[in-house]
């Protein structure tokens, strides 16, 4: 889980409360959920005015997922929300940075027991807060980081409920996104990593 933090967090960005923008950062592909909170956002854009939201996609896409791909695209359009969605593609190392400073909070709600999480730290390191399901390695991380929410697995409405609240309470964001932050920098760093992976090693050479 170590993280190369060099760039993470050097950004300071005043972001305006409105739009609200919902970010994606994964493979687009159904095992990530990506449909999940596409829903989700759409239950966000009947609980509040649309023009108030945004949705922000950024990740590998192969050649295998382009259809499940054009299937959310059109779904937007049928429910009158394409022109709500921000898809960056494929983003290096810089966009990535950029992209995660650009929302307000990051949700990538697995179908699956995810077993890494790389985007969280990705988030927490720039003080995103992260709405991820209550499986896999995302209750460990949010406990070791204090970055955020679990909702419960494979709801979109579970998703939309922890979106909201952090919409509407924008002090328990940023303090979410402000722990979260300390605690990668602090934690789980590429360094740090390296040495607790060693200080292991080492107890079982000895």
């Amino acid at each position: 889980w170590g993280l190369n933090l060099k760039d993470h967090g050097t950004s300071n960005p005043s972001i305006a409360e409105t739009p609200f923008v919902v970010g994606y950062l994964a493979r687009i592909c159904p095992e990530k959920g990506l449909h999940i909170l596409v829903e989700a956002f759409r239950e966000l854009t009947q609980r509040l005015e649309p023009n108030k939201l945004r949705l922000a996609v950024a990740g590998y896409m192969g050649p295998r997922d382009r259809p499940y791909f054009k299937t959310i695209q059109k779904q937007l359009s049928t429910w009158g929300l394409s022109a709500l969605l921000d898809y960056r593609g494929e983003v290096d190392r810089g966009q990535k940075i950029d992209f995660l400073n650009s929302l307000h909070v990051l949700s990538v709600p697995t179908t699956y027991r995810e077993a890494k999480g790389l985007f969280v730290l990705e988030a927490l390191a720039n003080g995103i807060p992260v709405v991820q399901p209550r499986h896999g390695s995302f209750p460990e991380l949010i406990d070791a980081t204090g970055g955020g929410i679990l909702v419960e697995p494979n709801s979109p409405s579970a998703v939309a409920d922890g979106l909201h609240s952090l919409l509407l309470d924008s002090d328990k964001r940023k303090r979410l996104g402000q722990q979260g932050k300390a605690a990668v920098h602090n934690d789980f760093g590429e360094e740090v990593m390296a040495e607790e992976t060693l200080a292991v090693y080492r107890q079982f050479l000895s």
